[in-house]
């Protein structure tokens, strides 16, 4: 009897650990300095500036309209610092596959662009101008608070 007591208390103890902490999952949410750079717009033909960060939340950016949605393929940081500066969140991913990947996708929206990133330090990095939130893993919680209290919020334009 001892020995299924224990058992229980054992299997109870890592399903608590599973339920508690969804902070886990994402950093909190920071803010970045603005780029000097941030007012220059990148033509067709040119090539990128630097930027400050990586992904950045700032600097040069491409002229233009932009589409909300899933892209298939990385988009280039002139054309990141677009999105971003239009008032909409970029969320992007690296190493993701499966249910992950269609929980991430699913985010995209009017607002939301969703796209691939290798270059990324954790897995989902979601962005908005002169924010970011960095997460080791999925969490539509933080990721849907990140995305309400960002998107819409600037229009540089």
């Amino acid at each position: 009897m001892r020995g299924r007591v224990v058992l229980a208390g054992a299997l109870l103890s890592v399903v608590l650990a599973g339920c508690g902490d969804t902070k886990a999952a994402c950093g909190d949410a920071f803010a970045e300095p603005l780029d000097s750079n941030s007012s220059m717009h990148i033509l067709p033909g040119q090539g990128e500036k630097p930027y400050k960060t990586n992904p950045p939340t700032s600097g040069a950016h491409r002229a233009g309209g932009i589409s909300a949605g899933v892209s298939d393929v990385p988009l280039d940081k002139p054309t990141q610092v677009n999105i971003l500066e239009a008032g909409d969140v970029l969320v992007q991913y690296k190493n993701v596959t499966g249910v992950e990947l269609e929980d991430v996708r699913s985010l995209a929206g009017e607002r939301v662009v969703v796209a691939p990133n290798k270059s990324l330090k954790k897995p989902i990095v979601a962005t908005a101008w002169l924010h970011k939130m960095e997460c080791s893993r999925f969490d539509a919680t933080l990721l849907g608070e990140f995305i309400d209290d960002h998107a819409a919020k600037h229009e540089a334009h």
